[in-house]
C-alpha cells in the first residue's frame, strides 16, 4: 500500500483481515499523519498488533513488474535500501484534479493555482452561468460538502442567494477506529 490517508488505512486493514500479507510505505515521518500525534500513534500500534508491517519516513524509488503477478519496490528509508516483493500494489496518495481536460478552454471559465475551477463563495466561476462544485470547485473532499455545493448552487439558480461564506465542514475520527472498538 503507497499512501496512508483514511481510504488506503481503511483497505490495508480490511486486506488484512481477509488474510493479506500488508505492507504500507509512507513518505511521511507519521502514520495517519493529518491526525492529531496521539491518534497517529494508537493507529501504528494498532496496525503493528494486526502484523501490518509500515515503513515509515521512505521515499519510492522504483517498481518493477506488474500488480497481479510479481511487483517489486524499490525504497529508501534514510539510509537503507529496501527491495519489497509482493503480487499485488495498491496506490492511495491522494487526488488531483483533472479539471483541465473537461473543455474548459471553450469557456472564459478560470482555473486556479491548484488547478481547480476558480469560483467565488456561490460558486459562480469566471464564466456567466456555469458553476463548479466538489471536487472540481476545490471544496474539502467529502460527500457532505459537495452536496452542501449542490445546494448553494441549486439554491442560487431557483431564486435563492446562498454562499460557502461561514460555512462548517465537519469533520472527525474516534481515536479507536470503529473496527477496533467492536473487538
Amino acid at each position: 500500500m503507497i499512501g496512508d490517508g483514511g481510504v488506503g488505512l481503511e483497505l490495508s486493514h480490511a486486506m488484512r483481515r481477509l488474510g493479506s500479507k500488508v505492507t504500507i510505505i509512507e513518505s511521511g515521518p507519521h502514520l495517519a499523519g493529518r491526525e492529531d500525534p496521539d491518534v497517529s500513534a494508537t493507529v501504528l500500534d494498532l496496525f503493528h498488533d494486526e502484523a501490518i508491517e509500515v515503513f515509515l519516513g521512505t521515499e519510492l524509488q522504483r517498481l518493477e513488474g506488474s500488480s497481479g503477478d510479481k511487483v517489486t519496490v524499490h525504497a529508501r528509508q534514510q539510509s537503507h535500501e529496501h527491495a519489497l516483493v509482493a503480487t499485488d500494489m495498491l496506490v492511495v496518495a491522494g487526488r488531483t484534479t483533472n479539471a483541465g481536460g473537461i473543455g474548459l478552454e471553450l469557456t472564459v471559465a478560470e482555473l486556479d493555482a491548484r488547478g481547480y475551477i476558480k469560483v467565488d463563495e456561490r460558486l459562480q466561476t469566471t464564466a456567466p452561468n456555469i458553476r463548479a462544485m466538489g471536487d472540481y470547485a476545490g471544496s474539502p473532499q467529502f460527500t457532505h460538502v459537495a452536496q452542501s455545493d449542490f445546494r448553494i448552487v441549486y439554491s442560487n439558480l431557483t431564486g435563492g442567494n446562498r454562499t460557502t461564506r461561514d460555512r462548517l465542514v465537519p469533520f472527525c475520527r474516534s481515536p479507536i477506529p470503529s473496527w477496533r472498538a467492536s473487538q
